[in-house]
């Protein structure tokens, strides 16, 4: 059973509360289950995924606060100062800038709450064992991905797209007037990042072709689940993470891996200069640059935008933030791209406080990996490398750090556990994958 090799006999609240923590980050992980079964059942989302985060904060400050684990002084320094320059910032924002409240409070939950969570999981120690968390996702994924693979063959969305109040919408599932997959998703993109750190645990844990033929088939079905997105940023993506973990996997440690994700920004700038310089197809499809063309404009526009106001408001941010259903006050901004969201919003003080921050993440991520050597921890390695190439095309940094906290809420296995996880697989790889 997934859950009874942590379990104890007596169900203890401890173990309750893990079992809490690895549903509710889920939950956020794959963002519109909760809304989907709401629109299903009642109509509308009267439930928001928000609640779901405030949850999964309490208990992640519950257990940080009954644990004696120290974070990387150089780590906590980081989160302090940005933590501290988000609410002068704010301040900034209501009475300089004249924006409400409300809005300035509606900005900061719509980006950072997740993202600032990130070192209050790595000192709560909630303990959950790896293996229960691969096992979970790996359960999760196969009726996620058959349902993609259902609305990519059968050209329907199967479930809603909308809401009539607005409180609900999927992003993005249409090209060509062919469905792009979603499935329990807000973006196609999601699930393409989903499907890929799905791949990435199935690569770490192959061994061999002949003791491996489940972990190959679900490596397949993760492809094509990937391939049901029709998302140029999302196959690449795909590609990069699955780079990424063959490299960890084989890495005996190199000065090199700190720099691992200049690879993909290079990459990132290689697509847009050759958008820019290549000639414009108007292919329906996948192969239709005319989106991407038109991203690009905006992103010129906005950088426009930025450069041309006052020395304070290129330092402090304007305020700006990107919402499908903002709260009041809000200003929405059609931005897709990630570093423009950030400098628009807190400035280039906020920017460079915020890559600092990502950097030291990568840092630990990187050593944990190569501490570890575990499927989960070089998958989410890989994961977070790809930021400077999907944060260019707007995949949410939030996503990413979900993944980061669902690494960090399960304890690191000891070498006696790898040993005897290694010596399992030898002998069989059913307890690796559910097939």
């Amino acid at each position: 059973m997934i859950i009874s090799d942590w379990l104890d006999s007596s169900i203890s609240p401890k173990n309750v509360g893990r079992i809490a923590c690895l549903i509710l980050a889920c939950v956020l992980i794959i963002d519109a289950c909760l809304l989907q079964a709401q629109m299903v059942t009642i109509g509308h989302a009267a439930v928001p995924v928000g609640v779901a985060r405030l949850l999964l904060f309490a208990l992640v400050l519950a257990y940080s606060a009954d644990s004696r684990f120290r974070l990387p002084h150089v780590l906590q320094l980081s989160w302090v100062l940005l933590a501290v320059y988000l609410c002068i910032d704010a301040l900034n924002f209501t009475f300089i800038r004249n924006i409400e409240l409300s809005g300035v409070i509606a900005g900061y939950w719509l980006y950072y709450p997740v993202i600032l969570m990130i070192p209050l999981a790595l000192k709560a120690d909630i303990g959950i064992p790896e293996r229960t968390t691969e096992r979970f996702l790996f359960w999760v994924a196969i009726p996620i991905g058959l349902l993609a693979l259902t609305q990519y063959i059968t050209n329907t969305p199967i479930l809603p797209t909308t809401s009539d109040d607005g409180s609900f919408r999927i992003g993005d599932n249409g090209i060509g007037g062919h469905v792009r997959a979603f499935s329990l998703f807000t973006y196609p993109g999601l699930l393409c990042n989903f499907s890929a750190i799905i791949a990435s645990i199935c690569i770490v844990r192959f061994r061999n072709i002949y003791k491996s033929i489940p972990l190959i088939l679900m490596f397949g079905f993760c492809v094509a689940v990937a391939f049901t997105t029709v998302l140029r940023a999302g196959w690449l993506g795909f590609a990069w993470i699955v780079f990424a973990t063959i490299y960890f996997k084989k890495s005996k440690g190199s000065v090199l891996d700190k720099i691992l994700p200049v690879v993909p920004l290079v990459l990132a700038i290689g697509v847009v200069l050759y958008n820019l310089n290549g000639p414009l197809s108007h292919s329906a499809g996948a192969g239709d640059a005319t989106s991407f063309i038109t991203r690009l404009l905006a992103w010129r526009w906005y950088l426009s935008m930025i450069t041309s106001g006052t020395t304070w408001s290129i330092l402090t941010g304007l305020g700006l933030v990107q919402s499908l259903k903002p709260g009041e006050g809000v200003v929405t901004m059609g931005i897709d791209n990630v570093f423009l969201q950030f400098i628009i919003h807190v400035g280039v003080i906020g920017f460079f406080l915020f890559f600092i921050y990502f950097a030291l993440i990568w840092i630990y991520l990187l050593s944990r990996a190569r501490r570890t050597r575990s499927p989960l921890s070089i998958a989410t390695a890989a994961i977070w490398s790809s930021i400077p190439l999907l944060g260019m095309f707007s995949l949410p940094i939030e996503n990413m750090s979900l993944y980061v906290i669902l690494l960090l809420m399960c304890r690191e296995p000891s070498e006696d556990e790898q040993k005897e996880a290694e010596a399992t697989e030898e002998k069989t790889l059913v307890a690796a994958s559910p097939w």
